[in-house]
């Protein structure tokens, strides 16, 4: 399985980050939404992202590579054809309502991870809270995406592993 390094990428709305290694804590004072979104855009291959949550981690996924946030923009601003989302509730979006069935990671220190297949037909994305697999999983990804988290409180953070 291919991980490939990660670099952030420069539209994210990074104005509410703090960037300590691989730390990202919303820094700001307020409720801004950020979603920081990684490079590179993936477009072949077996990809996984590891996401350890240390506080108010509240939504990852993957997005069209040609999405891009900015600042106090949250993921349900962008279209759902777009973007697949794993809020910390458990619950899964893309294309239509939110499907109930996979764990939570609302506790700090729970691990959340997203693997991508995109040499599979249709390419999907299976989710593990804890490197337990979840019950659900999407396919029909778009041919070029990116990885992202999203926090919303000062203060939350989460470490990419």
């Amino acid at each position: 399985m291919a991980r490939k390094d990660l670099g952030i990428h420069s539209t994210s709305s990074l104005q509410d980050i703090d960037i300590d290694g691989q730390t990202f804590t919303h820094i700001s004072g307020n409720s801004n939404e950020a979603v920081v979104l990684f490079d590179p855009a993936i477009q072949s291959g077996i990809v996984r992202m590891d996401y350890l949550n240390a506080g108010g981690l509240v939504t990852v996924g993957v997005c069209e590579d040609r999405v891009r946030f900015v600042r106090n923009e949250g993921p349900d601003a962008k279209a759902q054809a777009t973007i697949v989302q794993y809020n910390q509730g458990g619950a899964l979006q893309h294309i239509g309502d939110a499907i109930l069935g996979n764990y939570d990671y609302i506790n700090k220190n729970d691990r959340v991870s997203l693997e991508l297949n995109m040499d599979a037909e249709p390419h999907t994305l299976t989710f593990f809270k804890n490197d337990e697999e979840q019950p659900i999983y999407v396919t029909k990804i778009p041919a070029g995406v990116r990885f992202w988290a999203h926090v919303i409180e000062d203060g939350a953070s989460f470490k990419i592993l």
